[in-house]
């Protein structure tokens, strides 16, 4: 399965497609869903299982008390074991490896009490890879999702739009992480002025995953009523054999790269880095940053001051490569 024509691309943006799942073993139902995420970049899919409202309660349980200092909940897999499970759903694998021809990496969880109303963007100027695209968000349903609630927008169609990155805007990896944010956020509006793309809004019933491809552009409605919930769990994939990186954060023309260190949700290990094939030793830099960021039971002064000297040393290294 995948792209056989030498092409580094995830095999739904392959030119190749329709011959590729011609000559695929794939089966009717599987290949409408591989050329439907090639024409809309989304796919639904059912997670209700006898125990989905188990773990959803304890999710909800074992959060109640953060959430009530914060929404958004970083990297929970590691003290909360259904966390990991839904990020490990074999179901969420399955069809990633179908859509994507590799082994999918879940590297990172977010959970979330309500809407973020957060302003429409790619999730590729925070995870890319190199090859592109070989990377997918996860937004699982933990109950119906209403209305009033600030429900996820997104855009069909809109990973098929170039992907711009921050330098390509004039927007440095060594400046303010908001300032030069909010530029890209801007640009993205009136990209999308001029587009013809139409945005929608999923209102999925508890225990449906909404996926998305790398550039799918998407975002959170204005919350209507204040008293709502949306109770959901988001999990970013990258996949084997490839490169991860932070454009937000690099200046690719000067070789300064942002290597991530990626830590696979379902096994606890450390993927490697490939290119072509063959494994790539992470800069030491790097991997001390990513050891770092990996240990959440270290205390908050020391682990902060720690990653501040070292993004000191990174900015003004000549080259993280």
């Amino acid at each position: 399965m995948g792209v056989g024509s030498g092409l580094e691309r995830p095999w739904f943006e392959s030119p190749f497609l329709d011959r590729e799942l011609a000559e695929s073993d794939l089966d009717p139902d599987s290949r409408e869903r591989v050329r439907s995420y090639a024409r809309d970049g989304y796919a639904v899919i059912d997670l209700r299982t006898p125990d989905f409202d188990r773990i959803a309660e304890r999710i909800d349980q074992a959060l109640h008390e953060r959430h009530a200092s914060t929404n958004r909940i970083q990297d929970a897999w590691r003290y909360v074991p259904e966390v990991r499970e839904l990020a490990s759903s074999e179901v969420v694998s399955r069809t990633l490896r179908t859509l994507y021809g590799r082994r999918p990496i879940p590297f990172q969880t977010l959970n979330f009490r309500r809407g973020t109303e957060q302003r429409t963007h790619s999730d590729m100027v925070h995870f890319d890879s190199m090859p592109q695209r070989f990377m997918a968000g996860v937004w699982i349903a933990l109950e119906d999702i209403g209305p009033g609630s600030g429900p996820l927008h997104y855009y069909p169609g809109s990973h098929r739009l170039a992907e711009y990155l921050p330098h390509e805007m004039s927007l440095s990896g060594s400046a303010s992480v908001t300032a030069r944010y909010q530029e890209y956020e801007d640009f993205l509006t009136r990209l999308l002025e001029g587009s013809g793309l139409r945005k929608e809004v999923v209102q999925p019933r508890k225990g449906e995953a909404f996926i998305w491809s790398a550039n799918m552009l998407h975002g959170g409605d204005p919350i209507a009523d204040p008293d709502s919930t949306r109770r959901s769990q988001v999990t970013h994939y990258y996949f084997e054999g490839c490169r991860y990186w932070t454009p937000l954060a690099s200046d690719p023309p000067i070789g300064r790269i942002f290597w991530r260190r990626v830590v696979n949700v379902e096994t606890g290990e450390v993927e490697p880095h490939h290119y072509q094939g063959k494994r790539v030793r992470l800069p030491w830099l790097a991997a001390l940053r990513g050891a770092l960021e990996d240990r959440p039971d270290e205390p908050g002064p020391i682990r902060h001051a720690a990653l501040w000297a070292l993004g000191w040393l990174e900015r003004r290294r000549r080259s993280w490569i």
